[in-house]
């Protein structure tokens, strides 16, 4: 298991629109599936607990960080979590803290 995150449904870049079945991935007008920006987020296939810390105690979710730093995909998953308001794990680099952070700083900035 991985995390993901759902893309906004409608048409895409060349005509493409996202999965109406809401997995993120975009399918062309052939019909043909395209890799997602899911398929390569680093985080695929490991395992799921690492990303879901205790809360309560930050250097648990220094591993997960980690990950995310190094991976390609990192700011969709993270903008993803703070557009869904993902209330738990790691998400993107960031906890559940940073992300309310972010939304209180992009709100006094708007």
């Amino acid at each position: 298991m991985f995390l993901t995150l759902g893309l906004v449904r409608g048409r895409g870049a060349g005509g493409a629109s996202t999965d109406p079945t809401g997995t993120g991935s975009i399918i062309d007008r052939g019909g043909s599936r395209m890799r997602s920006w899911r398929d390569q987020a680093k985080c695929r296939g490991l395992d799921p607990e690492i990303f879901f810390p205790d809360p309560e105690i930050e250097e648990d979710a220094d591993e997960a960080i980690a990950i995310c730093m190094e991976c390609r995909v990192q700011e969709a998953c993270l903008e993803n979590a703070i557009a869904r308001r993902e209330k738990d794990g790691v998400w993107g680099g960031a906890t559940v803290k940073e992300r309310r952070r972010i939304i209180r700083r992009r709100r006094r900035s708007a």
